[in-house]
């Protein structure tokens, strides 16, 4: 099964194709992000490609100051945990002392909330020596608050639905986070029900955020509410893949 398509749905010859097609996508994204490794996300890209230590250690030393916020510690937490294995005593201890010793501010929606709370509880898990957290709470107070208000948003979103305001940026927060948690969550309830929801995202909302997002040589930016969504958006980064004789798709 490849990303949520059984091979027998396409039959082994297409679901073969579909792979190293994809594969062949995905190289030429990691290709061009680790061209200019500028953040967390950046030394992935390049950790991806079998980079040097060094270079790595470049960019994580460069990025970790910047990382406090929602989006950078969720870098910092998929790096420690994705890629923890490959990283230097250095690069490690720099993304723990970031997720456990300084301030983690919670943010102010939904997507800020869920980020805030699955790092603090996959953070939690990886270092266990770490007692007394950077909010003077112990290890283990943060984990159960992390774990209830996770469940709790899962729970409301499998009864209710998706209250998060409707935006393709935040739908991506949302989704790494429960595939975060999915795949490296230790508590066996969080994991489970963490899978359950990532895989209902994927299926059931994806397509509807993505539904109206062109991407190509025509490619433009993004008008959501008024507000334009600058160079840093999903579709402005697949803009730069572009070349002049790309094929339009249209989800």
């Amino acid at each position: 099964m490849m990303s949520g398509i059984p091979d027998a749905a396409l039959g082994s010859g297409a679901a073969t194709s579909y792979r190293e097609e994809l594969e062949s996508r995905g190289r030429v994204l990691l290709e061009h992000v680790a061209r200019t490794p500028s953040s967390l996300w950046g030394a992935q890209a390049l950790l991806a490609l079998g980079a040097e230590r060094g270079r790595v250690d470049e960019v994580v030393r460069s990025s970790v100051p910047d990382s406090m916020g929602a989006f950078g510690t969720l870098a910092a937490a998929w790096l420690a945990c994705r890629w923890g294995d490959d990283l230097s005593d250095e690069a490690e201890n720099l993304l723990k002392v970031t997720l456990t010793e300084r301030v983690s501010h919670r943010g102010n929606t939904e997507n800020h909330w869920l980020v805030h709370y699955a790092v603090t509880l996959v953070a939690a898990e990886r270092w266990t020596d770490v007692d007394t957290w950077w909010n003077g709470l112990s290890r283990e107070a943060i984990h159960a608050e992390a774990k209830r208000w996770i469940l709790g948003t899962i729970d409301r979103t499998a009864r209710l639905g998706h209250h998060e305001y409707d935006s393709p940026q935040y739908h991506t927060c949302h989704v790494l986070s429960m595939i975060l948690l999915a795949d490296h969550a230790g508590d066996a309830q969080v994991r489970h029900q963490a899978a359950q929801m990532a895989t209902l995202f994927i299926a059931d909302l994806t397509p509807q955020k993505l539904a109206y997002f062109r991407f190509g040589k025509h490619v433009s930016k993004f008008n959501i509410g008024g507000n334009l969504i600058g160079r840093q958006s999903f579709p402005a980064k697949l803009k730069q893949l572009r070349t002049a004789d790309t094929p339009d798709i249209l989800f």
